[in-house]
């Protein structure tokens, strides 16, 4: 029980991230058919390489935080 009290602003601030992520990514995910509105199978298709696409600077940008840091990519994160 002591050692949480010395963790609670690191948890806090984790488990804020990851619900606020949360919220995003499955809200986005279950209301991309409502969003993005196409009769063919191709236009489908076109639409979540599009969704693809938008999430790929945020996963090579992971790979570039032990340069940055943990700390400056949140905050940059939340910007």
């Amino acid at each position: 029980l002591t050692g949480l009290r010395a963790l609670w602003r690191p948890l806090l601030g984790t488990t804020s991230a990851w619900f606020l992520y949360d919220v995003v990514s499955y809200g986005v995910g279950q209301y991309t058919s409502s969003i993005f509105t196409s009769s063919t199978r191709e236009g489908t298709l076109w639409y979540l390489l599009l969704i693809v696409v938008l999430t790929m600077p945020g996963y090579m940008l992971t790979l570039c935080m032990g340069r940055f840091g943990r700390k400056t990519y949140q905050l940059v994160g939340f910007l």
